[in-house]
């Protein structure tokens, strides 16, 4: 979650009950200039915020002085590297870590936030179901890659020679833009492949 210095945030950390009180702390925690922890739910002074399932959270806020570690995290979130972000509240710093765990958590004294690229979903076929596929998954999030406008533009070119046209594999592009992504099979990839119009097979991981 990332609030800025008039108010506005986005993201969350309870999906919905406390992100307008975390918001005001994260404010309080700008004026002073300091970083803060702060308790909801079981066990908080804030008695009238309740979550939904009883328990409570511990919220860090992290005042932020130097954004080096989080452009190089989206740098590599940007070629689909996943990353690690140290958090020492002893220090009230903010590094880049050199390994990713598995899952967020503690490690001793700081506190490691684990991001991931967003899955990608490559989908080829010419049918109507790729299609309400690639709608699906578009607006479900997903990175989609769709190759089916690649495929039909190739098999629309005139046919200079069989040889070229084995030889020149066509270059998938992603619905909407204009770049071609190097797809590297990963845990963050999903491949759906129809073959006729009735038939279909889905391989692949996501994690």
């Amino acid at each position: 979650m990332a609030i800025a210095a008039d108010g506005r945030f986005c993201g969350y950390v309870s999906g919905g009950c406390v992100e307008s009180a975390v918001a005001m702390e994260a404010l309080q925690a700008l004026e002073d200039g300091r970083d803060r922890m702060v308790k909801f739910g079981e066990g908080s002074p804030f008695f009238d915020i309740v979550l939904p399932c009883g328990g409570g959270i511990t919220i860090a806020i992290h005042v932020l002085r130097d954004s080096g570690a989080l452009r190089q995290a989206l740098r590599s979130l940007a070629i689909r590297q996943p990353v690690a972000l140290r958090y020492t509240p002893r220090k009230a710093v903010l590094t880049l870590s050199g390994t990713v765990p598995s899952r967020a958590g503690w490690q001793g004294d700081d506190f490691l936030a684990v991001r991931r690229p967003a899955t990608r979903v490559v989908i080829s076929g010419q049918t109507s179901e790729a299609m309400a596929v690639t709608r699906l998954a578009e607006a479900s999030g997903y990175d989609v890659v769709n190759y089916t406008a690649a495929i039909y533009a190739m098999e629309q070119r005139p046919h200079r020679s069989v040889q070229r046209r084995r030889s020149a594999a066509p270059r998938p592009r992603p619905r909407g833009t204009g770049a071609a992504p190097r797809l590297e099979l990963s845990s963050f990839l999903y491949r759906c492949t129809w073959k006729q119009a009735h038939a279909h097979e889905a391989v692949g991981t996501a994690d």
